[in-house]
């Protein structure tokens, strides 16, 4: 008697490539299961850009760099002011990242979704607010002070005309590239009902490449000290 196996015939061949497999992007995903098995939940990532950090940490990097080199300490003072309050402006005014939903508590929802600019393969120092943008329908501001004085300030890049309660304003300071402000005076006759309302005339900009197109970022009510 004689004892052994048959030799296996199967042979494994790769074929990713000749089934469209073997091209490789950006991945990413989240699973939550126990991993453990300690009766709690566990979260595992897997993401590309694992070293890319979740908040505006690059981008602040930057600013202290360029704070150091200002040539005087009230001019370092004055933009580390402006770094500070960035998102808190103070009592009395208000901040909105248009395009990040959790922080733009009076911002009315675009007709569209938020647009996600991708810039330096993805990697870009940019605040993260700049990165995400929106045209909404308006920007509603309740129970403001009518004996106050306030500006209008916002972010993005290109043009942003906006109206006040449907009239047009100019702006005061009109910067055009990102991280760049425009200001607009509050008329105080708009202040009589304690309410504001802004929109925005959206350019037409279809003749221009779409990086090259306006958006709007960030909006700030300030009202003055």
């Amino acid at each position: 008697m004689k004892v052994g196996y048959e030799k296996p015939t199967v042979e494994f061949e790769d074929i990713d490539s000749k089934i469209g497999l073997d091209k490789t992007s950006a991945g990413r995903g989240v699973a939550v299961f126990d991993y453990n098995n300690d009766g709690h939940l566990d979260v595992v990532i897997a993401a590309d850009f694992i070293d890319y950090p979740l908040n505006n940490r690059w981008w602040l990097e930057d600013e202290f760099k360029k704070v150091r080199g200002l040539p005087s300490e009230a001019a370092k003072v004055k933009r580390l002011r402006v770094i500070a309050r960035w998102e808190h402006p103070g009592p009395g005014s208000f901040y909105d990242n248009v395009g990040n939903a959790s922080k733009a508590p009076h911002v009315l929802p675009g007709e569209t979704e938020p647009t996600f600019w991708w810039w330096d393969e993805g990697k870009s120092r940019a605040r993260l607010s700049w990165q995400a943008t929106m045209w909404p329908r308006g920007v509603v501001y309740e129970g403001l002070d009518p004996e106050a004085s306030y500006i209008v300030r916002t972010s993005g890049y290109g043009q942003a005309p906006l109206r006040i309660n449907g009239d047009r304003v100019e702006p005061v300071l009109d910067g055009k590239e990102m991280g760049e402000f425009k200001e607009f005076i509050v008329p105080r006759e708009s202040l009589k009902d304690r309410r504001l309302v802004l929109t925005w005339d959206r350019p037409d900009e279809r003749a221009l490449n779409w990086r090259k197109r306006s958006r709007l970022s960030e909006v700030w009510l300030l009202k003055k000290e």
